[in-house]
């Protein structure tokens, strides 16, 4: 292993960083203020999208063990597979590098513990990820990791930081939105492509292998999340995607895409009609197109989460008794590997009372259901500003019908 990494450090290495270095160092003495202010002396970091923004690391295997060792005061260094060490070498700045084989992962725990140890930690105050920020992000440590830390240092104290690195995270640094920018461009594109070419006969897979053509064709990584087309009555599910179904007369098709540029989504939703909508549908149709107004004219730095949600329930009224929605109005989007673009638990919603700040990005998916029979759904990809909101993505906001000709 060792000669693996000597080969990978040795000349040139040709890096394939997102961010100038200057970023990167940027939000390592953030991190340590908050550790400071918080009293952790070593900060172990396992998410994949943190070790990405602290370090530049990239892996098309996110569920990889890897931990980035933060100390307040001395040099980071990592722990990770062989095989993922090439990633951490092209697109990151840390070269204190100890490796594991991936085949013997159950000596992760001890190797851990020992470096820790070794290295002067052993008596110290660790920060650790200890759970779930939120249903779809990964990273937490395990607890059989924990479990043979605590045991090996015995003088040592565990701290949960969990929302630590989020709470950095969750406000976006000039460079970060630049990069949203691209991918919304990237996103938009594959969005009129794929409304371009809807139409009865064509199937799930035919729309979501021409999105994804075009989102990549434009420049876009592998996604977070695939292209998801639903049709007909399987729109009335959340979270299905394209498995060859036809598009028949008079089906609604789902589309949700989210191009991505440098690990950053900008995702964005729309309905598409293939018959005249009826009544409920109009109804519907309307009610949203208002209360998406509602969401963006109210959305500006200093406003609650809970009164910008309140204002958009006002809007849609009565009509809430006859469909099905999720219980937010958007949450927060940025950084992300599959199989999430999501990046942590800020939500525009009346369960949650947030106050919104100049950078925060939020995707706001209004997927309204009648179940098992279609949806009405639309979004846009939205940056928070000083005097109000940004849209990213397109400010175009309809539900096309198409009908065979």
């Amino acid at each position: 292993m060792k000669d693996y990494l000597d080969r990978l450090l040795t000349g040139p290495i040709p890096r394939e960083w997102s961010f100038p270095a200057e970023e990167y160092h940027a939000r390592i003495t953030r991190t340590r203020e908050l550790m400071a202010q918080r009293d952790i002396d070593v900060l172990l970091v396992h998410s994949a999208v943190d070790l990405c923004y602290l370090t530049g690391y990239q892996t098309l295997w996110p569920d990889a063990y890897a931990c980035l060792v933060l100390p307040l005061n001395d040099s980071p260094f990592m722990q990770v597979g062989e095989v993922e060490a090439s990633c951490a070498v092209l697109h990151g700045d840390i070269e204190d590098l100890v490796l594991f084989d991936w085949v013997s992962a159950e000596a992760v725990p001890g190797q851990l513990a020992a470096l820790l140890a070794e290295r002067g930690y052993g008596n110290s105050r660790i920060g650790v990820q200890a759970g779930r920020i939120e249903m779809g992000n990964r990273g937490p440590v395990d607890a059989r990791l924990l479990d043979a830390l605590r045991d090996s240092l015995g003088d040592a104290s565990f701290v949960d930081a969990t929302l630590l690195m989020f709470e950095l995270r969750v406000t976006k640094s000039p460079a970060e939105i630049g990069h949203l920018r691209e991918a919304a461009r990237i996103t938009t594109a594959g969005m009129r492509a794929a409304i371009d070419v809807v139409e009865p006969g064509k199937t799930e897979n035919d729309i979501a292998a021409l999105a994804a053509k075009v989102m990549i064709d434009a420049g876009s990584e592998f996604f977070s999340i695939d292209p998801i087309v639903n049709v007909g009555h399987r729109t009335g599910y959340f979270h299905t995607t394209f498995k060859r179904f036809e598009i028949k007369p008079g089906d609604a098709i789902q589309l949700e895409f989210g191009g991505c540029f440098h690990r950053y989504t900008a995702p964005q939703m729309r309905t598409v009609l293939t018959g005249e909508p009826d009544a409920l549908q109009q109804r519907i149709i309307d009610s949203q197109m208002v209360a998406l107004e509602a969401l963006y004219s109210n959305v500006r730095a200093g406003r609650s989460t809970r009164d910008v949600a309140a204002e958009v329930s006002k809007v849609i009224g009565s009509l809430e008794q006859e469909i099905f929605r999720s219980g937010h109005c958007g949450y927060s989007i940025g950084l992300g590997f599959p199989p999430t673009w999501t990046d942590g638990p800020a939500y525009i919603s009346g369960d949650k009372d947030m106050e919104l700040k100049v950078g925060m990005t939020f995707h706001t998916p209004f997927s309204w259901r009648i179940p098992k029979q279609y949806v009405i759904g639309t979004s846009e990809t939205i940056l928070v500003t000083e005097s109000g909101c940004e849209i990213l993505t397109s400010d175009q906001r309809d539900v096309p019908i198409k009908k065979s000709v």
